[in-house]
């Protein structure tokens, strides 16, 4: 399995649902609001650091590895 970053498994979910991985980044916050801007700013820096691990490829698609570690996520938490 891949090193997994903070937030990083709601965004390999959100891809594997066919969602973006951007999906509820907002936290029900508005995205004028400090909250707001604290939510993008960790959702921006979960898809980032997926992609430097090696979970996403450049499109946000899964990898590989993003699948695997999603496979040992569910295999592990059921």
């Amino acid at each position: 399995m891949s090193y997994l970053p903070i937030g990083g498994e709601v965004v390999l979910r959100n891809v594997q649902a066919g969602r973006s991985a951007w999906a509820g980044w907002e936290g029900a916050h508005g995205a004028r609001t400090a909250e707001g801007r604290d939510a993008y700013a960790a959702r921006a820096s979960a898809i980032r650091a997926c992609r430097e691990a090696g979970l996403l490829d450049d499109e946000g698609l899964l990898t590989a590895v993003g699948v695997a570690t999603l496979r040992a996520l569910e295999a592990v938490h059921g």
